[in-house]
């Protein structure tokens, strides 16, 4: 199996594996999402939050347990190049539409009016981190479409006109401090990355589900902050819903990376109403100073527990590569004769990359496995990634009659040296 080859397919079995990781994540937090709706709003979010740990599950030794190790097993089975290249190419697919829609919305905004009023002065407190304020920069736009916020970097909100010119004051910062907790808080980050989860991981229908729960749960998380943050009581705030319907008008290129202020459907405008109109009832809104408060233990929470995922799983991992010891054997055919010759009480010399077998003990493995043709080839200095996937390493091809006759068959030129590289260090 050449180089590049054994690169796609150990690629596309690792990005496998890792998905099939990654689904005891997702499941246990879509499942909470599922149970507890509004009502566990705080938990939904942080167990989403912990969703792209999965990512790094694939190489951790507790899936490869004996209670999931049946779960590798179906990315063995699809241990073919066909596989790989059609995974590859739908990802690269939508890889270049996110591309091109994050291009569309930049060349869209330069044709937006910039908003100055005093009110876009007013919502850098809210996304102010000690001294570092992230600058928001607010669009008016002629179209009937959001309001959202996007941008890591760079930051933005659009807010439509036609909306603007049914609000309030009061009600138009409640949007506008909605849409700039989205950015203070990390959702957008979150968002990003769930839409780089839905490229690799395209195939798998629980990261869309997670991913739409997400997106409810960071609104629900933005309602919360901008009562605490505005001056409306919960029955004006959900009269702004009830205004933005009449004017909103969703694009489909509003969704990935973005937010979108009703972009999550009628089920789950419901929902904010209605938990809204709970808080309400049980005076649970709580004031700025609170909030924040709960803000910053929530936050605090979450990354303690990123962080000790994380390290959990960086001490239960495998090595990044590990060197076989083993000598394996193989006939002209390649089918396989022993992996490992001293299991077979077969002596071979290897010393800084050469390969020698004395002839009586050629001869041994030849009679025992009853070998034809005119060649053995001798592999060593394997590479394994995790058990089961190896690759790269040496090759030896000795002559049976003249079992001096060794030839090194592992290329030696740049190219060959960058595909070792690349698959011991950056796979």
């Amino acid at each position: 199996m050449q180089m590049a080859e054994f690169i796609l397919l150990y690629s596309f079995v690792k990005t496998i594996r890792a998905l099939l990781a990654g689904t005891i994540l997702m499941a246990v937090a879509w499942s909470v999402c599922q149970i507890g709706k509004y009502r566990t709003k705080r938990l939904n979010l942080g167990l989403l939050c912990l969703v792209p740990l999965g990512c790094f599950m694939g190489y951790s030794k507790i899936f490869y347990t004996k209670q999931v190790y049946w779960l590798t097993r179906i990315a063995d089975q699809l241990w073919k190049q066909e596989f790989a290249v059609l995974y590859f190419s739908v990802a690269a697919v939508m890889g270049l539409r996110f591309f091109y829609q994050q291009v569309c919305m930049r060349r869209r905004l330069q044709q937006m009016q910039i908003y100055e009023g005093a009110q876009a002065d007013d919502i850098q407190r809210v996304c102010k981190n000690g001294r570092f304020v992230i600058p928001i920069r607010i669009y008016l736009s002629n179209d009937s479409e959001g309001p959202y916020a996007g941008g890591i970097l760079r930051p933005y909100i659009v807010i439509p006109n036609t909306l603007k010119s049914l609000l309030s004051l009061d009600e138009f910062k409640a949007i506008l401090y909605h849409e700039a907790l989205h950015i203070r808080l990390g959702h957008l980050v979150m968002l990003y990355i769930f839409a780089l989860l839905k490229i690799i991981w395209w195939i798998h229908p629980l990261v869309y589900l997670c991913d739409a729960k997400l997106r409810e749960n960071i609104e629900y998380s933005s309602d919360e902050g901008s009562l605490a943050y505005s001056k409306l009581d919960a029955y004006a705030y959900g009269n702004i819903l009830l205004k933005a319907l009449r004017v909103k008008r969703q694009l489909p290129f509003v969704q990935e990376g973005m937010t979108a202020f009703l972009g999550n459907g009628f089920a789950v405008l419901k929902r904010r109403l209605q938990g809204i109109s709970q808080a309400a009832r049980h005076d649970c809104i709580c004031g700025e100073t609170s909030y924040v408060r709960k803000k910053r233990r929530f936050h605090q929470t979450v990354a303690a527990a990123g962080i000790l995922g994380f390290l959990l799983i960086a001490a239960t991992s495998y090595p990044r590569y590990t060197v076989i010891s083993q000598v394996a054997a193989f006939d002209e055919e390649m089918h396989v004769l022993t992996y490992n010759l001293a299991d077979v009480g077969i002596r071979a010399d290897i010393a800084d990359g050469s390969f020698q077998i004395p002839a009586n003990e050629l001869q041994k493995l030849t009679d025992r496995y009853a070998v034809t043709g005119t060649y053995v080839f001798f592999s060593y200095d394997t590479i394994q990634k995790i058990p089961g996937v190896g690759g790269g390493g040496q090759c030896a091809r000795v002559c049976i009659d003249h079992p001096r006759d060794v030839e090194l068959l592992a290329g030696d030129r740049f190219l060959d040296k960058l595909y070792l590289f690349v698959l011991k260090y950056l796979l």
